[in-house]
């Protein structure tokens, strides 16, 4: 998938920073500092940083999208211009010099760093890309649904009742949605349906591969019920942020043949629903991610990674040796096994 089809404006240089996974355990806390957003004239409107919190316990589910966001500012001195535009060099200097960002910043921060908001983009300018994204990613998703209907919903065996509790949540949060999209002014259903028209035109020559989509599915369905729960935003309620995370990766996997999906995706891509806390955001900011970082999840990004180990670390390539020979047969262990195969042979 192109940038024309992503709606992403070019910006130089929005990496995502090597080290912030590093920095996350040290994030400050909030100073209390007010945050502005600016108004339909324009005109700043101060927002406490406690108030993205207040609002996340007030809603256990994650957004669809976060509009309200878009035109927010940055309360880190220096980083900001006046017209909302971003100087990344700064805001990377501030990172590593502080150890991270306050919490209640760090969702916004990260929509830069990963490439979602362009640095250059202005605060004028970001709503209606924010916009752009919303739409495109409602039509993708809605494509591969209409694939395979099937696959919308997760299927489930009973004997897990926190996942079958997250169902019930997930269709609860589908409803809320829905009377969300009903209740749009006549404005903006008319703007929402000029991108639509123009994201349908887009996507409209984009193709599946049945078996393909069906196996990524399989792994994400396998998958998904493993990724950590014991983190707050995945716990009660919040259960159902799992379903999403579900169709957020099988999106991925639908549009992204060349990547599909991989075993650890889930993870990665749980940490980004839960700092960003909105279903469309997420998706857009993991996909920039996986521009620089998918190789390391596909078989030639494997097989340089089992070249270093081989090299550094001789007692860890014996023991992958050793498991993958104990579970050869394991669809997740295809790539590895077929690498290994002439070792794993010699040492049995």
């Amino acid at each position: 998938m192109d940038a024309a089809q992503r709606g992403r404006c070019s910006s130089p240089g929005c990496d995502m920073i090597a080290s912030i996974g590093r920095a996350e355990g040290r994030f400050m806390e909030g100073s209390g500092t007010p945050r502005q957003t600016r108004g339909e004239e324009g005109s700043p409107v101060d927002i406490h940083p406690s108030a993205a919190t207040d609002l996340r316990e007030r809603r256990s589910l994650a957004a669809v999208s976060s509009p309200a966001l878009s035109a927010a500012t940055l309360a880190v001195p220096g980083v900001m211009d006046a017209e909302g535009r971003v100087d990344e060099s700064r805001l990377r200097m501030h990172i590593f010099k502080n150890g991270g960002v306050s919490p209640s910043e760090r969702g916004l921060v990260w929509r830069f760093l990963f490439g979602m908001y362009p640095c250059s983009s202005t605060a004028l300018e970001r709503p209606l890309l924010q916009e752009q994204l919303a739409v495109r990613y409602q039509i993708m998703k809605t494509k591969w649904q209409q694939f395979l209907p099937s696959a919308i919903r997760m299927r489930l065996n009973g004997t897990d009742a926190e996942l079958v509790a997250a169902v019930g949540y997930f269709d609860q949060r589908q409803a809320q949605s829905q009377k969300q999209v009903q209740d749009q002014t006549d404005e903006l259903r008319d703007r929402l349906a000029f991108l639509k028209l123009q994201a349908q035109v887009l996507f409209e020559r984009v193709t599946f591969d049945l078996e393909e989509l069906q196996e990524a599915i399989r792994i994400i369905d396998k998958d998904v019920p493993r990724t950590t729960r014991d983190l707050t935003y995945y716990l009660g309620e919040g259960s159902g942020n799992l379903l999403v995370l579900r169709d957020i990766l099988i999106t991925y996997a639908a549009f992204h043949p060349e990547v599909s999906y991989a075993q650890g995706m889930n993870d990665l891509c749980s940490r980004f629903l839960e700092v960003l806390d909105s279903e469309v955001d997420t998706f857009w900011s993991f996909s920039y991610y996986m521009e620089k970082f998918s190789k390391d999840f596909r078989a030639d990004g494997l097989h340089r990674k089992i070249g270093v180990i081989e090299k550094e670390d001789k007692c860890l390539n014996v023991y992958i040796v050793n498991l993958c020979f104990q579970d050869r047969n394991s669809i997740d262990n295809k790539i590895l096994f077929a690498n290994l195969k002439v070792k794993i042979e010699s040492s049995s």
